[in-house]
């Protein structure tokens, strides 16, 4: 448990960086890390929607958080050389009024299949269709559009309006 403010520096071995984002996104007492990744995942971590790396990374950080690739780091800087180059990148949190869990239990299912569309993926086992279309209709999201296509602003919509429906259930 975290009490307290909580700001992070640090180097992180390429392999936890999503798990450990995660977990600075559910807490709350965190408010910034600043990390040195893989530059392939810092680039991910700040894509927008319609290019290939827009994905469950960049929605659930982009809800909720500001980012900023600050330094790219190349690979002859390292001793012994590694194969890729390295990136900077500052998460910062935003003030927001998204459920994280909503938002990230929205996004994995929406991106679940790629190729599939987004009304596939969030009407299997996740919301009845009824519903998935008059949430569509109220963000003005295509009913045929894929998730890569929608963006981060729209994600978060969904989710607040999710919230709401859950809530009054």
């Amino acid at each position: 448990d975290i009490d307290g403010e909580v700001i992070s520096v640090s180097n992180l071995p390429y392999y936890i960086t999503t798990p450990l984002i995660f977990k600075f996104l559910e807490n709350e007492n965190c408010k910034s890390l600043t990390i040195m990744t893989q530059k392939e995942v810092a680039e991910r971590i700040v894509s927008k929607e319609n290019s290939k790396d827009y994905g469950v990374l960049s929605v659930t950080i982009g809800a909720v958080a500001e980012t900023k690739i600050c330094k790219i780091v190349s690979k002859k800087m390292f001793t012994p050389m590694p194969k890729v180059d390295s990136a900077v990148v500052k998460i910062t949190k935003t003030e927001n009024s998204v459920n994280y869990k909503t938002l990230k239990t929205l996004v994995q299912k929406a991106f679940s299949m790629r190729r599939k569309t987004l009304q596939n993926n969030l009407t299997n086992n996740f919301l009845d269709k009824e519903t998935f279309l008059k949430i569509c209709k109220k963000l003005n999201i295509p009913e045929n559009a894929r998730a890569e296509n929608v963006s981060t602003e729209k994600f978060k919509q969904f989710s607040i309006i999710l919230d709401k429906l859950n809530n009054n259930n």
